[in-house]
C-alpha cells in the first residue's frame, strides 16, 4: 500500500528562490545572482563560495596503456584562496580510451584547454550546510499537502570529491528517489528489459574507467560514493564516435521511505570535456522523464512527482526543473 505523509507539494523555481537568495545569497561581483545555498568568498554562514574562475583541462598519454590518456582537471580561483588559501581545486584524474580524445590531443597539437567558468566549492560541511538551508527555507515557507511519502533529509546534490583535500564541488541536483528498489535490483531491471526499451551503453562506457563516480552527502553524516551507473546509447551520427547517452548515477541512501536516489542527465557527444560546461544542456528534466516512461510499465510501481526544494538557478544545470519522480511500491 502507498504510503502517505504531510509534505511540501508544487514549490515554484521562483518563489523559492526569492526566498532563499534573501537568506543565503550575496551579490558576485559582476552583480550576477548566486545558486540556491551559496555565499561569497567572505561569506560567515559556512556555506560554499561561488567562485569565480578557469577550468583547465590537460591530457597526457597513459604510461602503461598505449591506447589511453589521463585527463587532469583543475578549477583555479582567487575566490577558493581568499576563503581557503588554496586557489586550485583539484578534481579525479580520469582514464579515457583514445576514442574520447580529441583530436588534436591525439595528433600532438594540443593538450590543455581552458575556459572561463564559475564553480559551487566548499567543505563537505559547507555544503551540508547549504542543503540543510535549503530545507529549512522550503518547510519554513509553503504549506504542508498530502504528498508522496519522501524524506525531507534526501540528499539534495551530488559532488565531485577534491583530489587533494576534504573540499567537494557541488555537481548537478539530484531528481529521482525509489521507495524499495536499490541500485543493483535498478541496474538489473533496466539493463535486462526487452530489447529495444533496455537501457545498454556503448562499448566506449563499459568499461568501468570510464565511469566517473561522484558522491553524496548522506543526511545522518558521512559521505558516499556512486553505487551504480545505469546508461543508454543514442546514436547519433554527428557525433561520430563520441558517446551521446542517457545516464545516471544511482546511491543508495539510508533515508526513511526512500532506499535510492538518482542524478539523471544526457551525456553531450564530447561529455562536456571540450566545452564551458555553462553552455551545456545536461537535459536533466528531460532525462528523468526518460527514466519515468521506462518505470511507468513495471507492474507495481507507482510513479509520482514531488518537489524537495533544490531548483537550480545557476546556468550550468538550468535544464532542472525542480520537480522529482518518485517511484513508490504499492
Amino acid at each position: 500500500m502507498t504510503k502517505r505523509r504531510k509534505f511540501l507539494k508544487g514549490i515554484a523555481s521562483t518563489s523559492l528562490f526569492g526566498a532563499v537568495q534573501g537568506v543565503t545569497a550575496e551579490s558576485s561581483s559582476d552583480n550576477t545572482v548566486q545558486p540556491l545555498g551559496t555565499g561569497g568568498a567572505g561569506n560567515d554562514e559556512k556555506l560554499p563560495v561561488y567562485a569565480d574562475g578557469r577550468l583547465v583541462s590537460h591530457y597526457r598519454p597513459d604510461t602503461s596503456h598505449e591506447d589511453r590518456y589521463i585527463l587532469e582537471r583543475k578549477f583555479e580561483s582567487a575566490d577558493l584562496a581568499e576563503r581557503y588559501g588554496d586557489p586550485i581545486f583539484r578534481y579525479k584524474d580520469q582514464i579515457l580510451p583514445k576514442e574520447r580524445v580529441p583530436e588534436a590531443v591525439q595528433e600532438r597539437r594540443k593538450t590543455t584547454y581552458t575556459f572561463q567558468t564559475k564553480k559551487i566549492i566548499g567543505t563537505e560541511v559547507e555544503n551540508r550546510n547549504a542543503e540543510e538551508h535549503i530545507r529549512q527555507q522550503q518547510s519554513g515557507e509553503f504549506e504542508l499537502q498530502d504528498q508522496a511519502d519522501i524524506d525531507g533529509n534526501v540528499p539534495l546534490y551530488h559532488y565531485d570529491p577534491d583530489a587533494d583535500n576534504e573540499a567537494q564541488s557541488r555537481s548537478s541536483p539530484l531528481s529521482l528517489a525509489w521507495e524499495a528498489q536499490d541500485s543493483e535490483n535498478i541496474k538489473q531491471n533496466m539493463e535486462n528489459d526487452d530489447i529495444g526499451s533496455a537501457w545498454q551503453p556503448h562499448a566506449l562506457t563499459r568499461l568501468d574507467e570510464a565511469r566517473v563516480d561522484k558522491v553524496v552527502n548522506l543526511p545522518n553524516g558521512g559521505t558516499k560514493e556512486t553505487d551504480a551507473h545505469v546508461m543508454k546509447w543514442i546514436a547519433d551520427p554527428i557525433c561520430a564516435i563520441h558517446t551521446k547517452q542517457w545516464h545516471i548515477r544511482l546511491y543508495d541512501v539510508p533515508t526513511d521511505g526512500i532506499t535510492a536516489v538518482g542524478q539523471p542527465h544526457r551525456d553531450p557527444c564530447d561529455h562536456g570535456k571540450l566545452s564551458d560546461n555553462e553552455n551545456i544542456d545536461w537535459k536533466i528534466a528531460e532525462a528523468r522523464d526518460q527514466v519515468a516512461d521506462f518505470w511507468s510499465d513495471v507492474s507495481g510501481i507507482s510513479v509520482e512527482s514531488v518537489s524537495v526544494g533544490n531548483t537550480e538557478t545557476s546556468t550550468e544545470f538550468e535544464s532542472h526543473d525542480g520537480e522529482w519522480t518518485y517511484f513508490d511500491d504499492d
